[in-house]
């Protein structure tokens, strides 16, 4: 179905093999049902060339530049998102007084992969990676000490001055034998969360891809299954940008909910040459979540349907907690009311069957 992806991330390493190693630090087995994370390389070598470029100055691509900046630091991060999990973060609203910059970050860079399946139901298009970062304010890529070796030195990367600390999210969208578009936000963290939709809309437009000539020349230029110009782009756009959100929201209140994957097979070194890349197990998000079921009532027998299944939306509580009386200075503390499906199926009698 890639055919042109495949291509990419079989020349790149031959041609430039620190910088495939940058963006692609470390092989992931993908659960089944989910995009293999190396295709995302091509969206984060993408927004590196586009560094090396001064014209290349719109805030969709220094948002870019600055999100592959951030994730080559921490080695791209990568993290898969289970379906039910996912669902129910889609169904959960954000609390009302929470400010993005309130977010505590595991990690200044997270790559999540979620279902194939619940991305093409829930936003109704092929984006199944969301690449979340924070950028402090600074000059990048100055202010990073950690970056990779490339080809092409990341310090001669024109430099960028971020002036705010930033909320970053950048989700390329796949169609049939066509070049991925990325899609990008980028939002102060004095924003409070319920306050993106009502951002200028120039903060959540597509990223035109760099200049691959001697791959992409002969790739259509249109595809059917893209957002479409307008108000059904913003719509989308407002969808997944959303849902980044909350899914950073629900990780600071959720407990115990990642699990960090183990190296299956090492490295293998001959003579002092690679020969075989290691070889890591997935770090999974919300594999072992179950959300709350409640089946029909008793009495609902005779001829009738049964009522569709169907989530009782959840919600986000910044509260107070500690001492009482509170007060507008007690500390508080971010609680999730977890979504529930109502008219779920008995599934302790499937499992015994």
């Amino acid at each position: 179905m890639y055919h042109v992806l495949d291509t990419f991330l079989k020349d790149l390493p031959l041609r430039q093999p620190l910088a495939y190693k940058a963006v692609y630090p470390k092989r992931i087995i993908p659960p089944n049902g989910y995009l293999n994370p190396k295709y995302f390389t091509a969206t984060l070598w993408s927004e590196m060339r586009v560094g090396y470029m001064p014209e290349m100055r719109m805030l969709p691509h220094v948002t870019g530049l600055v999100n592959c900046l951030l994730q080559m630091e921490y080695r791209v991060p990568t993290y898969f998102v289970r379906s039910e999990f996912a669902q129910a973060v889609a169904q959960t609203e954000p609390p009302n007084d929470f400010k993005l910059g309130e977010i505590h970050w595991p990690l200044p860079a997270m790559l999540f992969v979620l279902p194939t399946e619940f991305v093409l139901r829930y936003f109704g298009f092929m984006c199944p990676f969301l690449s979340v970062t924070r950028s402090d304010k600074g000059r990048y890529p100055a202010v990073l000490k950690n970056l990779p070796k490339c080809e092409t030195p990341l310090n001669e990367i024109n430099m960028i001055d971020n002036e705010v600390d930033r909320f970053n999210v950048v989700y390329p969208v796949y169609s049939k034998n066509q070049v991925p578009i990325d899609y990008t936000g980028s939002y102060p963290l004095s924003m409070n969360v319920n306050e993106m939709d009502a951002a200028p809309y120039q903060d959540a437009t597509f990223m035109e891809e760099s200049r691959m000539p001697f791959l992409f020349d002969s790739i259509a230029k249109h595809a059917s299954d893209l957002p479409a110009e307008g108000e059904p782009e913003r719509l989308f756009n407002s969808k997944v940008q959303a849902f980044a959100v909350k899914l950073m929201l629900v990780l600071n209140a959720a407990h115990d909910v990642v699990k960090l994957g183990t190296i299956q097979r090492p490295q293998k070194i001959k003579r002092g040459n690679i020969i075989l890349d290691e070889l890591w197990n997935p770090n999974l998000v919300g594999w072992d979540y179950r959300a709350q079921r409640v089946g029909p009532t008793s009495g609902e027998h005779g001829t009738h349907a049964s009522p569709r299944m169907h989530w009782r939306r959840g919600h986000m509580r910044n509260q107070p907690y500690g001492p009482k009386p509170w007060t507008e200075t007690s500390t508080k503390r971010l609680t999730w009311i977890e979504p529930v499906l109502i008219n779920a199926p008995d599934e302790t009698k499937k499992e015994n069957v």
